[in-house]
């Protein structure tokens, strides 16, 4: 067996592997699953658990409008990568739009965390000057 400790989401994940009929309202279900991506860096033991199966029943069965983004994104990843699935041809403009965003979103980051490094290294430069000034001040 398995401790859950009060948690209520590892007892609505099993009701998953029954009949829809079973399962909450749409609203309810939407609602619950917006903790997808919580859930995805956590990995509480229920939503990971193979027996139990809960993320493949949610994207095989859950109404579509329930699901959050993040597991729309994943089930067309996956039909995409395994070529079963043949998706519609968008305009390149809104392609490029997306990879533009993407690639900003990118730039940001990186020229966030360059100068978070920047940052410490001018702080621990800081401190080992004052450092130094001290272990000279005590050889005089």
């Amino acid at each position: 067996g398995y401790i859950f400790e009060n948690n209520v989401d590892p007892s609505r994940g099993m009701i998953i592997k029954f009949h829809h009929e079973y399962w909450v309202s749409p609203n309810k279900l939407r609602a619950w699953l917006a903790n997808w991506d919580t859930w995805e860096a956590e990995q509480p033991e229920w939503f990971t658990m193979k027996s139990m199966d809960f993320q493949n029943r949610i994207m095989k069965y859950a109404p579509v409008d329930t699901l959050p983004q993040t597991v729309l994104l994943r089930i067309i990843a996956e039909a995409v990568a395994s070529e079963t699935y043949q998706y519609a041809p968008v305009d390149d403009s809104l392609l490029v739009a997306e990879v533009l965003k993407y690639r900003k979103c990118t730039s940001l980051r990186e020229r966030a965390q360059q100068f978070a490094k920047a940052t410490l290294a001018a702080r621990l430069y800081i401190v080992a000057i004052a450092i130094s000034y001290v272990d000279l001040a005590g050889d005089v």
